[in-house]
């Protein structure tokens, strides 16, 4: 998957269709283009969420730029797609799992960011960004266990009480 001048084209204009801005974005990020790491950045306030949803994924899943994280997290919590929200809880998940600069990780940012993920989990009204962001959270914190649920999620079904308490929020 090759960027070529099209996709960086596409990335500059505002009114090109967003899914063609979408795909231009996964080639861009994929070659680690990081000199559009700011117009990548600018994105994460885009109108459409998938687009909202991929700048994450490329800006911190992709290329570990932790200055943003505070603004994924905000993006996992508050963003009015659930789309956009799931693509921030995937994108926190594959930071926390493949650290290019592990000391870079340091204890205190992955429980934060260990503690949104919970916070997902538990306030989301959205059944499929709860599932998500239990799945990326078990990814993290228990790698080797099998799939949390392979049904229809149920937050009280489903979720491992005794792996999550430690990261509510006050505990």
């Amino acid at each position: 998957m090759k960027s070529t001048n099209r996709d960086r084209k596409l990335l500059l204009d505002s009114t090109a269709d967003p899914d063609d801005r979408v795909r231009a974005l996964s080639r861009v990020g994929a070659d680690h283009l990081v000199e559009y790491e700011p117009l990548v950045a600018t994105l994460l306030d885009h109108e459409d969420s998938i687009l909202r949803g991929k700048a994450a994924s490329v800006l911190l899943g992709l290329w570990q730029r932790t200055k943003y994280d505070e603004r994924i997290v905000e993006m996992l919590l508050t963003d009015p797609d659930w789309g956009a929200r799931h693509s921030a809880a995937s994108a926190i998940s594959t930071y926390l799992r493949f650290p290019n600069e592990p000391d870079d990780l340091t204890n205190e940012r992955r429980t934060k960011l260990l503690k949104a993920l919970v916070r997902s989990i538990t306030e989301d009204e959205e059944q499929l960004t709860q599932a998500n962001s239990y799945r990326c959270f078990i990814k993290c914190v228990a790698p080797d266990r099998e799939e949390p649920f392979r049904t229809e999620f149920d937050r009280e079904r489903d979720v491992d009480w005794e792996l999550v308490t430690p990261y509510l929020e006050g505990d």
